[in-house]
């Protein structure tokens, strides 16, 4: 939702597809639409580990008492 905000903020990040602003000219996009941009990513990094490490958790609350991971299928 934040990365899409960003086109809201002054007149879009103008980044491209990449998220790289240019800055080989002194008119780099350095408004709050780049920063809007950036932090999504952020975001959208720590919502993947954690969401990583929460179901690597849920596998090792959830297993019968003595298994060991090794020998667990994968989506008991």
């Amino acid at each position: 939702m934040i990365l899409l905000s960003r086109s809201l903020v002054e007149s879009g990040a103008g980044t491209g597809w990449t998220v790289y602003p240019p800055l080989s000219s002194n008119v780099a996009h350095a408004g709050r639409s780049v920063d809007f941009a950036i932090f999504s990513l952020h975001l959208a990094g720590v919502r993947s580990i954690l969401g990583a490490v929460n179901f690597i958790r849920t596998l090792g609350n959830l297993r019968v008492f003595g298994i060991i991971l090794d020998r667990m299928p994968l989506f008991a």
